[in-house]
């Protein structure tokens, strides 16, 4: 009897050819590794991020380094920092010890981490008293020596500038533009930063008017980031957690984030203290938040997981 022939049909040798081009898809998947300088993010930043603020007037040296390692307990991932100023000389805190030094005794503190943690380097965000009074020259110059003590340190993948008077972020942008850069807001009867519905511009958003930006927030930092190239409603083209937008907590609404998040920005709201607020703020989907009570918020953060 003849042997018979198996014939394959066209067909079959088709779903052949795709699975072999998936399979070799996959090994090509498992085997790649993202070239250096393009791994997301490049600063090792979290997902969400934790910052503890640290008290803005201490006794001495002690206190402000004991917050600090209270902080690195509760696992936040990035401290919160008072810049103060005499003459040349930068402190961590009023009454603080010299910012570099201050840097350095973080930095030698053993981590405490759970072992299943993730691995992160503490981040600084270094908040500075500057006002719209000030002169640019004196702003730029306080910008100078601030990323000098960054540079230092080599902390400039760690590091965020944040503060109200946008002119001090747009210095640090002049000139090191890497460092990331927070723009805070806030809103109240007491004290308004953005000037919604005003007849003149804020002086505090560095002569951008909100009001150009239909009022909008996120446009108005995507403003200062990017100058007036591209539409209003592009999406910077940055690194994630380059330009974060730090409102009070109290003026925050769900819109207002989507918005922020559709154009790049990152959305870190202060300072909440309180863990229902928290837990509601996280639902609503900030990528951080900044408290005096980091505590609190591990709890919260942990609760959710």
């Amino acid at each position: 009897m003849p042997r018979m022939k198996h014939a394959i049909s066209a067909r079959s040798i088709g779903w052949l050819g795709f699975t072999a081009l998936l399979l070799m898809l996959g090994l090509g998947l498992f085997f790649y590794r993202p070239p250096e300088g393009l791994i997301d993010p490049p600063s090792g930043a979290p997902s969400f991020d934790l910052q503890a603020i640290l008290p803005v007037e201490v006794e001495d040296a002690a206190e402000i380094e004991q917050a600090a390692r209270h902080a690195i307990e509760q696992r936040a991932t990035t401290l919160v920092i008072d810049v103060a100023t005499t003459d040349d000389t930068l402190f961590a805190g009023a009454g603080g010890p010299l910012l570099d030094s201050f840097i350095e005794a973080v930095d030698a503190l053993p981590d405490t981490a759970p072992d299943d943690a993730q691995e992160i380097p503490v981040r600084y965000a270094f908040r500075a008293s500057v006002e719209p009074d000030m002169p640019d020259r004196e702003v730029e110059e306080f910008a100078n020596r601030l990323i000098a003590v960054i540079q230092a340190q080599g902390i400039e993948e760690r590091t965020i500038v944040q503060g109200f008077d946008w002119r001090l972020l747009k210095a640090v942008h002049a000139i090191m533009p890497e460092i990331a850069r927070s723009y805070m807001t806030i809103e109240t009867a007491g004290r308004d930063t953005v000037g919604r519905g005003a007849d003149a511009p804020s002086p505090w958003l560095a002569g951008l008017d909100v009001n150009r930006f239909d009022a909008s927030i996120p446009r108005t930092i995507r403003a200062a980031e990017a100058g007036e190239a591209g539409g209003p409603e592009e999406a910077l083209a940055l690194p994630p957690w380059q330009v974060i937008w730090a409102p009070f907590y109290r003026d925050l609404r769900a819109p207002s984030i989507a918005e922020a998040h559709s154009i790049g920005l990152k959305v870190v709201p202060w300072p909440v203290d309180e863990a229902d607020v928290m837990r509601a703020l996280i639902e609503s989907g900030v990528d951080g938040l900044a408290t005096t009570h980091p505590e609190a918020a591990r709890a919260v953060l942990d609760a959710l997981q």
